[in-house]
């Protein structure tokens, strides 16, 4: 990533970030702080579901403190995405809340799979003069491709569609570059997040003063003391599970991995599903909006790590990372594996 870091450097001109999770926001301030352009930084935080805006309203002020701009894009409704109108009001509230030069910024975007650049970040990238994509997280290459129909409507929505093939689109950073689609390769550069994390004690401390309080501190040097392993929840309701399936299978996962040491279970930022038992108490709730990449900065080692269908466990070090099952949104089918 030194390139793009020299990029950013050497742009005459704001740099936009288009996040839309927390993860987003963790490789943004990584490169802003890289970079040292805090005063041409600019993120924009798309609320996908209107329970995340209280989440990145608190970011906002954060950031804020650090000197960087930023505002909070929510979702459209579909006949207003259809007819412009959102499209108009994306570009309004940029140049109201961020004084952006319309016609001129580098874009970093995360909004995107192989197929599509999607609303609105779509809108940003047909604005931009330069670009790059990085990578929503490191499992992206399971996107499955669109049926016809879904293409269509995702065209119609506004989806930048072939985004490759324009030449303001530098380079677009993965971490399993040989699992890319041939027609993306030309534009592929690998990166890995754990090579990304710079090491001098400063930069460590601008990050993680930005995500945790003190009480996440304790928990996190306490982590590192203990022989424990970390399971990450994902909000599977939103894959069609309810909300007793989805604390029952967490349950008979944690008590499957608890023989090979203490469990922590990490709640994902947008998973509201309460994890009490009357049965069970043996593990600990991580409950704090921070990205599960800052175990990396405070190098702890981790004897497993679990997930279901997430890409943040292959950001994680530890002896054994399980990911159960990566196509759990087909199959909702889910067996443990053993250490």
């Amino acid at each position: 990533m030194e390139r793009l870091i020299n990029e950013i450097i050497d742009y005459n001109g704001d740099i936009v970030y288009f996040t839309a999770s927390i993860y987003h926001i963790l490789l943004s301030l990584i490169l802003i702080r890289r970079s040292k352009s805090e005063r041409k930084s600019k993120i924009i935080m798309f609320s996908q579901k209107h329970t995340y805006k209280s989440m990145f309203v608190e970011f906002g002020e954060r950031l804020e403190s650090y000197g960087i701009e930023s505002t909070i894009l929510e979702p459209f409704n579909r006949i207003e995405t259809l007819i412009g109108v959102s499209e108009k009001r994306v570009l309004k509230k940029l140049r109201i809340d961020l004084g952006l030069n319309i016609d001129r910024y580098f874009l970093v975007n995360y909004s995107w799979n192989y197929y599509y650049t999607f609303f609105p970040a779509s809108v940003m990238f047909d604005k931009c003069d330069k670009s790059v994509y990085i990578e929503e997280g490191a499992r992206q290459y399971v996107t499955e491709q669109l049926s016809r129909r879904e293409a269509r409507m995702k065209t119609l929505l506004l989806g930048h569609k072939n985004f490759w093939e324009q030449d303001k689109l530098i380079t677009i950073y993965v971490q399993h570059d040989e699992k890319c689609p041939d027609y993306l390769k030309s534009k592929i550069t690998k990166f890995d997040i754990n090579g990304f994390v710079n090491k001098k004690d400063e930069d460590n401390s601008y990050i993680l003063n930005f995500f945790l309080k003190n009480e996440d501190i304790k928990q996190i040097k306490k982590m590192k003391n203990e022989k424990c392993g970390i399971i990450l929840t994902q909000h599977l309701v939103d894959l069609g599970l309810t909300e007793d399936e989805q604390r029952n299978l967490y349950k008979d996962i944690m008590k499957y991995y608890s023989k090979y040491g203490k469990v922590y279970l990490k709640i994902h930022p947008y998973d509201h599903v309460e994890y009490k038992y009357d049965d069970y108490s043996d593990f600990e709730i991580v409950n704090s909006n921070y990205p599960s990449e800052i175990y990396t900065f405070y190098g702890i080692d981790f004897e497993y790590a679990v997930g279901i269908s997430t890409s943040a466990i292959e950001m994680i070090n530890a002896k054994y990372i399980i990911n159960l099952n990566e196509n759990f949104e087909q199959d909702k089918k889910v067996s443990m594996v053993a250490l």
